[in-house]
């Protein structure tokens, strides 16, 4: 148990600065493009270039054709949308996909939410184009300071480790001790077994 807790602190160190390392590498710039895929039923599919979301930016983007339910991946798949459906049961095609991400710009950007909604129409096409248009929209949150959440952060951390160590240094101290009283008290008064009493020998003899 006291390998544990000094073990313990270490760990917990790695683990924060992973994170944060993480933390900084994941940060966006305005207008950076965003890492995206379309899953449908037989596989994952990229998408062009032009039809990436950019980081705080509004757009729209089309995609000719459109499978019977599909979904989008953002990050490396760590933010997919629900599976969304090209007629919905009332026979509306889709007409466009709304998906709206929050972000902040504190510090590095960084996606922080997603959500979407599909647009069902049964108006004429404008065109004889068959297929269905994408809108990002971005939301900035509140400001916030990452780096200093992360600071304070790794003083709690210090602290509690600080805190398992002493701990764990007074524990063994405390049993040290208490392991020489115990000795003392064998050395000073016999152990007595039924009718035989062991003697230390180094007890005084009575004439």
């Amino acid at each position: 148990m006291v390998i544990i807790t000094k073990v313990l602190p270490y760990f917990l160190w790695v683990f924060i600065a992973i994170s944060y390392s993480d933390s900084s590498c994941q940060a966006y710039q305005l207008g950076d493009a965003v890492d995206m895929v379309m899953r449908t039923s037989s596989g994952t599919e990229g998408v062009l270039r032009s039809q990436l979301p950019l980081f705080g930016k509004d757009s729209f983007a089309f995609f000719t054709g459109a499978p019977d339910h599909f979904s989008f991946s953002f990050e490396e798949g760590l933010r997919p949308v629900p599976w969304v459906k090209s007629f919905d049961d009332r026979e509306r095609y889709l007409e466009t996909l709304q998906v709206t991400f929050s972000y902040s710009k504190s510090g590095g950007g960084a996606i922080s939410g997603l959500s979407s909604k599909p647009i069902y129409s049964r108006k004429p096409r404008a065109d004889d184009r068959t297929g269905f248009s994408v809108q990002y929209k971005w939301m900035e949150e509140e400001k916030v300071h990452p780096r200093a959440g992360a600071n304070v952060m790794l003083l709690s951390i210090f602290l509690a480790s600080c805190l398992i160590l002493l701990d764990s240094c007074c524990g063994d101290d405390s049993t040290e001790s208490q392991k020489a009283i115990d000795r003392d008290e064998d050395t000073k008064y016999p152990v007595s077994y039924g009718d035989y009493n062991q003697v230390p020998a180094n007890a005084p003899k009575w004439d």
